[in-house]
């Protein structure tokens, strides 16, 4: 009788086995914790760019049309308690606190003129486009063309066809050539800028927890009157589920001279009343940090110290804001608004 022998693994064999297979487990653990904080850093990142550049579209958009719709004695007013810029700005370089109200339009469409108007002038009808800009609420419209801005007494009610808003017109509270024979067709082409009123906004930056941008409505004298409304209520008050902060917001003002044939530009923090026709842009930034932790605290204990300076706009590292915790997420959010609309205004009175 033959006896088989059955073949095993030796106990060398199984111990180089379980060696690699632990080998392999423990790289690929490494990998997913790799991964884990990659996505989690990431993540991080996201929510700050996305909460910056919101901020940032935010407070651009209420300043890219300052001026569109003041007349012409408001650019020219020296006080501070009427014109398109109101009281004293007081501007800031990172660290200090910053104050600015002004007229803009807000809430209102900002849009064009899909056809030609058309009716009898002054009872003019528009379709305009984007009527998602429209809303019940609108009172009078503003229609710019080469003879100035146009001002409506009372609108009707809007109707709706498709992604057009159709206002009739009932009357203008000013009349360029009323009796020169042009209908609303001559008067009012397609593609005719269409806006609506101004709202005064306030903007405050108090150092180093609070970032407010507030709107109120003016009444027939320019003043402003009824509720606040809120666009930005950015407060940082150590809650613990509350993981952002701006602890550095910088707002300047381009000052325009011309002295001769020499013109000069500097940026400053604040102007009199009498130097507001001399401005031509405003730029603001800030640093956006996340207070959520990017990684453990073993971590942090281990990684080596560090000092990152993030300047906004000035390359004095002085002036800079300093962030020496690794474990924290910062970003800076920077923007610079030319007031086209104060030149457009300027010319005009320099006529």
């Amino acid at each position: 009788m033959k006896i088989e022998k059955n073949r095993a693994f030796t106990i060398i064999e199984l111990m180089v086995s379980i060696f690699l297979t632990i080998t392999v487990i423990a790289s690929f653990y490494k990998l997913y914790e790799a991964s884990l904080k990659t996505e989690r850093t990431s993540s991080i990142r996201v929510s700050v760019n996305l909460l910056g550049e919101q901020i940032m579209d935010t407070l651009a958009n209420s300043m890219r049309l300052i001026g569109l719709n003041g007349e012409i004695g408001d650019l020219q007013t020296s006080d501070t308690a009427f014109g398109i810029l109101r009281g004293t700005p007081r501007g800031g370089l990172g660290k200090d606190h910053v104050s600015f109200t002004y007229l803009s339009p807000y809430g209102s469409p900002v849009s064009k003129l899909q056809e030609d108007a058309s009716g009898t002038y002054p009872a003019c009808t528009f379709k305009i486009f984007n009527s998602a800009a429209f809303h019940a609420n609108i009172s009078k419209l503003y229609i710019h063309n080469q003879q100035g801005i146009y001002v409506t007494k009372q609108i009707g009610a809007p109707s709706y066809s498709g992604n057009n808003a159709i206002v009739t017109v009932e009357s203008f509270d000013k009349e360029w050539s009323a009796d020169d024979g042009k209908t609303c067709k001559q008067r009012f082409p397609a593609g005719t800028l269409v806006s609506g009123e101004d709202f005064y906004y306030a903007l405050t930056y108090t150092y180093p927890k609070s970032l407010k941008l507030t709107y109120k409505e003016l009444d027939s004298s320019g003043n402003p009157t009824g509720a606040e409304n809120e666009l930005i209520n950015f407060e940082y008050d150590n809650k613990a589920n509350q993981t952002f902060q701006i602890p550095f917001f910088v707002l300047e003002f381009l000052k325009e001279s011309i002295e001769g044939d020499v013109e000069s530009r500097t940026w400053v923090t604040t102007f009199s009343a009498e130097e507001r026709n001399d401005i031509v842009a405003v730029r603001f930034g800030f640093v956006l940090l996340s207070l959520k932790d990017r990684v453990t605290a073993k971590d942090v204990n281990a990684a080596p110290s560090m000092s990152n300076k993030y300047c906004i706009f000035n390359k004095n590292t002085n002036n800079c804001y300093e962030l020496t915790n690794p474990n924290y997420t910062a970003s800076v959010f920077q923007r610079v608004v030319y007031l086209a609309n104060f030149r457009m205004l300027e010319d005009q009175v320099k006529k």
